[in-house]
């Protein structure tokens, strides 16, 4: 559990780090300028307040919480995260960095809606049932923006949370496994409004994943404009895609019916692949 919350804790503040690295280039569109600038300080912030409600583990190490084994949605976050990585670099390294953050997929936006995820996996244990509560008070109560958290396990490869954030929103999460395929969805609920559609699946050498969620899709001199997204990430060893769909409605499940990269990514809002060398992408408009 300790490694899952280290790592989504990483995988926020490389965005921020790739961000300050595109601050240097400059940017010639002033209206992506101020709107790439306004997504890091607003994910910066949302990060930091996340960060406090999630540091509180030390108790929890000395409960006798016995976290389980379940490590493969870890290892697909190891992975997203190095392919992103890499595909930034080049990116970086050829001048683009105009639009580049419309691809980013927003973790800390949506980090509430992945505690389950962070804490118990992609499968929910019977000992991990047993010391909910002391894993509960690591991220939920007093000082926190987190209270009333639930667990209850469905089956052995699904489980539901729910919780309350501190401005009374009622937060459910689902949490599907399927591990013949070595595949995940989870959906998540913000007083009943679909919040976060979540799925990846395993594929030879990477993973093919999408994130349906709320994210800034434009404004100007202060005045965000925010809609509703599909990021979507395709990757085989360092070749592979990512893309935004602006505007969008919640997308077909990958799980069980996968779709070629061309396929995922057509028609994409923004998008920028890789493969054998060769960078090409539309990012802000601009094609390359």
């Amino acid at each position: 559990m300790f490694k899952r919350l280290l790592l989504v804790l990483l995988c926020v503040s490389l965005v921020f780090s790739l961000a300050a690295c595109g601050e240097k280039e400059g940017y010639e569109d002033d209206s992506w300028d101020e709107y790439d600038e306004e997504w890091e300080e607003e994910e910066d912030e949302e990060a930091y307040e996340d960060e406090e409600d999630y540091e509180d583990v030390e108790g929890l190490r000395a409960s006798g919480y016995k976290e389980g084994g379940d490590e493969n949605y870890l290892t697909f976050l190891e992975a997203r995260m190095k392919f992103e990585t890499f595909l930034v670099e080049k990116a970086l390294n050829e001048g683009l960095v105009t639009g580049l953050s419309a691809v980013y997929i927003p973790d800390a936006r949506i980090f509430h809606y992945l505690t389950p995820l962070i804490y118990w996996g992609e499968t929910l244990e019977d000992e991990e049932l047993q010391y909910k509560e002391y894993a509960f008070l690591a991220f939920a109560g007093e000082g926190k923006s987190l209270k009333n958290p639930e667990l209850k396990k469905e089956s052995d490869t699904h489980y539901t949370m729910t919780m309350e954030t501190d401005e009374d929103e009622k937060l459910f999460m689902d949490v599907k496994y399927y591990p013949d395929m070595d595949a995940l969805r989870l959906e998540a609920e913000n007083n009943g409004e679909k919040a976060l559609v979540f799925e990846y699946v395993k594929i030879d050498g990477g993973y093919v994943s999408q994130y349906y969620c709320e994210t800034q899709i434009g404004g100007t001199y202060g005045e965000k404009i925010m809609g509703m997204c599909v990021f979507r990430s395709y990757f085989s060893g360092e070749n592979g895609s990512a893309a935004r769909f602006d505007n969008a409605e919640i997308p077909p499940s990958i799980i069980k019916n996968l779709p070629n990269e061309e396929d995922f990514i057509e028609d994409a809002t923004h998008w920028i692949s890789y493969k054998d060398g060769k960078l090409k992408g539309k990012l802000a408009g601009e094609s390359f």
